[in-house]
């Protein structure tokens, strides 16, 4: 099996060139969870350039800032930075 992070991480959305056509623009956010499920699809490409993220443990050592996907239908792009995730417990 393939190793999965040990925590969540939240991917954010740095840098645009063109619209996104799913809709994704600077700002937005999603979540790697721990067990490697997004909290929203993404395309092919997206998948694909963040697919590092979703096979690495909690270490962050070895990645980019930023991870770039162009987008295979226009010329398009987003910049991606994966981050972890944190956590607020609730009592």
């Amino acid at each position: 099996t393939s190793p999965v992070p040990t925590m969540p991480r939240t991917v954010w959305v740095m840098g645009a060139v063109g619209e996104c056509p799913r809709g994704l623009k600077v700002g937005d956010s999603l979540v790697i969870e721990a067990d490697g499920r997004l909290s929203q699809p993404l395309c092919r490409s997206a998948a694909g350039a963040l697919a590092p993220y979703l096979m690495k443990t909690s270490e962050v050592e070895g990645f980019a800032p930023e991870v770039r996907c162009a987008c295979p239908l226009a010329p398009r792009a987003l910049n991606f930075s994966p981050r972890p995730t944190a956590r607020v417990a609730v009592n």
